[in-house]
């Protein structure tokens, strides 16, 4: 069989901002014809096509049955038994999909190249970082970058299992450790990069080998000191602005409190004034006459009664009344 051009896995791979071209799609599968081959009777295959639904030297039905729909066209099929003997290499085909614009199939990992087919292959094997490859050591499949990095770093908890290398931070490079045997060297480790005990409380930011922390700490006291005064004036302005915040919030519900209670007094007043002014009339002539009128109507009894000087009187003075409670209700409103 020919050499192949292009990766056969690159099949379904995305053509920049446009579907596949009609006469670049396999007759087969209906994607991508990469590494393409022509059958006698004029069909094109892809690679994959090619190598799995076609023998070697046995003849069988084209792959093309596939796309098709109608009993029609599948009963003219077949007539065309091919095998991959009597296939051939389709160059003016390649060289069409060779050109096409496509996006990195690891697009979807963070890999931005666009770029055309030809140069995908060279691309995917020494250049994209998001490409998935096979550790040799221990044949965990991993990203290009982080076989790069964290695959092999000892530091990080992605580290290979069966990478070996010294410690990163000692000077002596001559015994090589595995990750495991690393975090128990760590703990130990003169030259671990590590970090003054004070970073947390007053903020000092030292790192310094292990060894150098009791020097670190014997030395700086006096910044240590001046760390200290300056957390300590950072937390006073900060309890300040709260204080402040507090009282202004005080204040307010202070002065919200004072006028609620204005305007209790005020709707008390109002009541009281109210109160009295009930009274007045229910104690006043003019109620009683009112009452005894509304029960002769409602009793039919509709003849006029005669008017005593007596009843003249309190209707006189149930007026007068009236007409106080009318002057006093115009100063209250």
């Amino acid at each position: 069989m020919e050499q192949a051009l292009v990766r056969s896995d690159l099949s379904s791979i995305k053509i920049r901002n446009k579907p596949i071209p009609n006469h670049l799609m396999c007759s087969g599968c209906s994607e991508l014809l990469i590494n393409s081959y022509q059958t006698p009777h004029g069909c094109r295959l892809c690679q994959r096509c090619f190598s799995t639904e076609l023998l070697q030297s046995s003849d069988r039905v084209c792959p093309c049955i596939h796309s098709l729909d109608s009993c029609r066209d599948r009963a003219r099929l077949v007539e065309h038994f091919v095998s991959q003997a009597v296939c051939f290499p389709d160059t003016a085909t390649r060289k069409d999909v060779l050109e096409l614009e496509v996006r990195c199939p690891n697009e979807e990992s963070g890999c931005e190249k666009q770029l055309t087919l030809r140069q995908l292959d060279s691309h995917l094997t020494n250049e994209c970082q998001f490409e998935i490859v096979t550790c040799d050591r221990c044949s965990e499949r991993v990203r290009q970058f982080e076989l790069n990095g964290c695959h092999t770093d000892l530091r990080s908890p992605h580290c290979c299992s069966e990478f070996r290398a010294p410690c990163p931070h000692c000077s002596d490079s001559s015994s090589r450790l595995y990750r495991s045997e690393f975090e128990e060297h760590l703990m130990t480790c003169p030259e671990r990069p590590s970090d003054c005990k004070y970073r947390q409380s007053i903020g000092c930011q030292t790192n310094v080998a292990m060894s150098q922390l009791d020097e670190h700490y014997c030395s700086g006291t006096d910044g240590h000191l001046e760390l200290t005064v300056q957390r300590f004036q950072q937390e006073l302005q900060r309890k300040d602005s709260e204080l402040k915040e507090i009282n202004n919030l005080l204040m307010k519900l202070k002065t919200r409190d004072k006028q609620r209670a204005i305007e209790v007094g005020q709707l008390k007043e109002k009541v009281l004034k109210l109160t009295e002014r009930l009274s007045t009339f229910e104690k006043s002539p003019l109620l009683k006459t009112l009452l005894n009128q509304g029960r002769r109507l409602s009793n039919g009894d509709l003849t006029e009664q005669p008017v005593e000087e007596d009843n003249q009187s309190q209707q006189d003075a149930a007026v007068k009344e009236l007409n106080r409670m009318g002057r006093r209700r115009s100063v209250v409103f």
